[in-house]
């Protein structure tokens, strides 16, 4: 019995199908992004004294990798596989988020998947054809557990014809490029952008110089500006006639504190009344002296403000409110009534006294 299977985004419209499918693709370029930063990460802050598959610490040590005890498993686990090359492992998968989440994704996408370990496996390659410096802690090469193995099969293939450093040598060169240019095109990165990458490089690091020595310039030099014929000579000042500035503040401080002496000691315009005050003010000789007012609310003093504004102002007709100028259309002529509207014309009755 067959069954058919609908695709439920079918019932959607395009356009949600669209919107749908941007965000699966950012959220796809995001999670890349994560898990190749993680594993860089890791790998920049590996540390051979932390606890791994091939190293015992003691229980309860703190790992000195950023990434915790995580990172320090795997920085190990991609250290001894591919050594340096787990770099290179990582960073198209980065370029790859980046791509996604801008919604620049590349074509041939499984062939630069292909690419990409290949790449990986052809510098692991490299790396193992060289000596081992005194700086790499680990007791593989530079290219780990693969990077030796495939080194292996270089000096197999060439060492009957050229010897043993020879075979190495070759095998080097012959990896190098083939690692450069298919780490290009897992990237999908063209010989172009980089003579772009390396002049922006070069001219940020030209700016940056010239920065540097116009601030020296500067910071010896220190030019002071010119005065113009245009500007005014500072007023002169005069000390006899203009306070200045400390004698205004102590004044100032002095009216306030004046004032808070005169209401707190009840004297000056704040002495209380004298009886015969008070009792002028109870038989209301002192006009609205002494009354109780009640304050007007903020609204009703600024209704009453734009009322008075408004008395004042001058009110100017708008342009529709103005009067159409007059037409001169001239005397009329008095028109003459024919001879057959004399005759038939009705008399006028003498009603009026």
């Amino acid at each position: 019995m067959r069954r058919w299977l609908v695709n439920p985004l079918s019932y959607l419209p395009p356009a949600v199908n669209d919107f749908l499918l941007r965000r699966v693709v950012e959220g796809a370029g995001i999670a890349l992004i994560l898990v190749s930063g993680f594993g860089l990460l890791s790998v920049m802050s590996w540390s051979i004294d932390d606890p791994s598959y091939n190293n015992a610490t003691p229980p309860g040590r703190a790992p000195e990798n950023w990434m915790g005890l995580p990172g320090a498993y795997v920085a190990d686990v991609l250290l001894q596989t591919l050594g340096l090359a787990s770099i290179l492992l990582l960073v198209p998968p980065l370029v790859w988020g980046v791509r996604a989440f801008s919604h620049r994704i590349s074509s041939h996408i499984v062939l630069r998947v292909a690419a990409w370990l290949a790449a990986t496996l052809a510098t692991a390659m490299l790396l193992g054809a060289l000596p081992r410096f005194t700086f790499w802690p680990l007791a593989l090469g530079l290219g780990g557990l693969l990077g030796n193995a495939l080194a292996a099969l270089g000096l197999s293939l060439f060492a009957p014809l050229t010897g043993e450093g020879a075979a190495y040598t070759l095998t080097a060169l012959l990896a190098a490029p083939l690692a450069f240019f298919l780490s290009l095109f897992a990237t999908d990165t063209s010989l172009t952008d980089l003579r772009a990458a390396a002049t922006r490089i070069r001219t940020l690091r030209r700016v940056e110089t010239e920065e540097v020595e116009e601030r020296r310039y500067t910071a010896s030099a220190r030019p002071r500006r010119r005065a113009s014929a245009e500007e005014e000579a500072p007023r002169p000042r005069r000390p006899d006639v203009e306070p200045s500035r400390l004698r205004i503040v102590m004044w100032a401080v002095g009216d306030r504190l004046g004032d808070a002496t005169d209401r707190l000691l009840r004297r000056g315009d704040y002495a209380p009344l004298t009886s015969e005050e008070i009792e002028a003010a109870r038989h209301g000789r002192l006009g609205e002296f002494g009354r109780r007012v009640e304050e007007e609310s903020v609204k009703e003093r600024r209704a009453r403000r734009r009322e008075a504004r408004a008395e004042q102002e001058r009110v100017e007709p708008a342009w529709s409110e103005k009067p159409a100028p007059r037409v001169n259309r001239g005397t009329a002529k008095p028109v003459k009534p024919s001879a057959r509207a004399a005759r038939e014309a009705q008399p006028k009755l003498p009603l009026e006294p």
